[in-house]
């Protein structure tokens, strides 16, 4: 974990190399890694696993 940018990107890095239809599950801070890689075509659902779900990027900034 070293920035939010860099987690989304990671991740999106893993997505790429899927198959097929991915589910995304996010706990605690891998709630907002998962609202932002989210919109990867290969997404198919996200799973929040008492995490933080942000409506904006920016309802981060206080974290």
């Amino acid at each position: 974990m070293t920035s939010l940018e860099d987690d989304v990107n990671a991740t999106k890095v893993v997505l790429d190399k899927q198959d097929g239809p991915v589910i995304l599950a996010g706990h605690s801070w891998g709630g907002a890694v998962i609202t932002e890689a989210g919109n990867h075509p290969k997404v198919a659902a996200l799973v929040y696993i008492a995490a933080f779900q942000p409506d904006m990027p920016k309802d981060l900034q206080p974290l």
